[in-house]
């Protein structure tokens, strides 16, 4: 079965593994043709962007806000295989000035939780699709409500440490999705297939919370680094008490 199919990534060591282990999966839902116009919303540095045109050689476009991350796409994507299918922004997916009906698929992967409103991406997304396009939105979704003083402390840790203004409900995402007119929408929770990386970094992070609490007090590092440590400890504590599942919303435009 495609949705459960995680058989393939049980040797993965690395976080970078991990990465692109989550790359392949959104990818193999957009079941990219060799007409498609692609839209990679949130594209950072453009990894996941290079991945598309590197292995199925059609137009793609990332866009970011930041334009730091729009000069190290550009710089890393020089030398690529394909290059002239490829094509960065920094533009807002809430808002991209793009046409009507651009692109054929838009993929988002852990972009949507930096929206202050998710129902402008999903809009946004609706407009740029041409009929018959797809949308896939991978990203962490709220399951759990009822939250203890200690559950509501580690949460506000974990979106404050990741500067996120807050993270879709998983009901309410897909209520959003169908209510703009998305078809045949699905959720396909992937939790197992980031559980490599978070336990990764939260070993990290672990270890080096002691030192990076101790250059805060002294003023050596800015809090939002401590801030950002403390994110990454807190996130396995927020999946492991149910807080929060990770997964993939798949719509189509009909």
């Amino acid at each position: 079965m495609l949705d459960n199919d995680y058989n393939r990534y049980t040797d993965t060591k690395t976080h970078e593994e991990s990465l692109i282990n989550t790359i392949n999966e959104i990818i193999r839902y957009l079941k990219i043709q060799d007409n498609d116009v692609v839209l990679d919303a949130g594209c950072g540095s453009g990894e996941a962007t290079r991945y598309v045109v590197e292995k199925y050689a059609v137009e793609t476009v990332g866009i970011t806000m930041s334009d730091e991350l729009l000069k190290a796409a550009h710089r890393l994507s020089h030398d690529i295989h394909n290059k002239d299918l490829i094509k960065f922004y920094n533009k807002d997916y809430c808002d991209t000035g793009f046409d009507n009906e651009s692109f054929t698929k838009i993929y988002a992967i852990e972009s949507v939780c930096y929206a202050v409103d998710k129902k402008d991406f999903i809009r946004e997304s609706f407009r740029l699709l041409k009929n018959g396009g797809k949308l896939v939105v991978s990203d962490a979704y709220q399951v759990k409500f009822d939250l203890d003083e200690y559950e509501t402390k580690i949460f506000q840790e974990w979106v404050d440490g990741f500067y996120m203004p807050d993270i879709s409900k998983k009901i309410e995402f897909y209520n959003n999705l169908e209510n703009q007119g998305f078809k045949n929408i699905r959720f396909i929770e992937h939790t197992d297939l980031i559980k490599k990386s978070m336990e990764l970094m939260n070993e990290g992070s672990t270890e080096k919370l002691p030192g990076i609490y101790l250059k805060t007090i002294q003023k050596k590092i800015p809090e939002s680094r401590l801030k950002h440590y403390i994110a990454l400890c807190r996130q396995k504590e927020c999946i492991e008490r149910g807080i929060w599942i990770h997964g993939r919303f798949v719509a189509e435009k009909v």
